[in-house]
């Protein structure tokens, strides 16, 4: 999975255990290759509505437009 995601072993374990927060783009990496919408990952409750829009319309992005999105989270993370 970590090869998947283009970051380490250690990186990915440290994220799985709760110790590190991944990166907007890691999520998304990991709910295409999981085939989970996003708020899977945030939420137990799936009918939480914004988020929700948010993820079908990230997931509905070309992946250029994605690139654009992800740099200006990582701007205001």
């Amino acid at each position: 999975m970590a090869e998947k995601l283009g970051i380490s072993r250690q990186t990915y374990i440290d994220i799985e255990n709760g110790v590190r927060i991944p990166k907007a783009d890691t999520i998304y990496k990991i709910s295409v290759i999981t085939n989970q919408s996003i708020n899977y990952f945030f939420y137990d409750n799936t009918e939480i509505g914004d988020i929700d829009q948010i993820s079908i319309l990230l997931e509905q992005l070309p992946e250029s437009k994605k690139k654009v999105v992800f740099r200006g989270f990582k701007k205001n993370h």
